[in-house]
């Protein structure tokens, strides 16, 4: 039987070793013949509070730092940023969160454009019916509550217009 060994998930994505599901910041024991050659006799420390550490994070290497950027939340990557400003001002560092956070913001651009598309041929009744939905994501509550906005003020601008006739 293969020795358990700690393994700890410092990412935002849940990962699988050996049939094991560890979650983001979350240390499980996994058979040591699981982990890749990084991994294997690597000392596991999990953070004493269980939330993300800037200063720990950003005690790396500026390689180390930015391979990891993209697995950060928006409030580690903003944290980090900051903190990078304030002290070591690494160039790749602050480049590489920068671009992490244009991409992120592009692509919720682009994620709310094609949904205000898709949502934007329903009728208001289906709007009305998906606003009521349990499983409403953040970026759909905003993109129904614009679109049944502008249609009421679109539908009581063109019944003014009616009524002066």
């Amino acid at each position: 039987m293969a020795k358990k060994v700690p393994h700890h998930n410092p990412t935002q994505k849940t990962v699988h070793v050996g049939g094991v599901s560890i979650f983001p910041m979350q240390t499980r024991m996994v058979d040591e013949d699981c982990l890749n050659e990084k991994h294997k006799g690597k000392k596991i420390s999990e953070p004493s509070t269980g939330e993300f550490e800037v200063k720990a994070f950003l005690s790396r290497n500026v390689g180390e730092i930015t391979a990891e950027v993209p697995d950060l939340d928006d409030e580690q990557l903003q944290s980090v940023l900051d903190v990078e400003q304030e002290g070591k001002k690494r160039k790749g560092v602050l480049d590489a969160c920068a671009d992490e956070m244009g991409k992120r913001f592009n692509s919720e651009e682009e994620a709310k454009q094609n949904l205000r598309t898709e949502l934007n041929e329903k009728s208001d009744d289906e709007l009305q019916q998906r606003l009521l939905a349990e499983d409403l994501e953040d970026l759909e509550l905003a993109v129904l509550q614009e679109l049944l906005s502008e249609r009421k003020a679109a539908s009581a601008g063109s019944g003014d217009a009616d009524s002066t006739d």
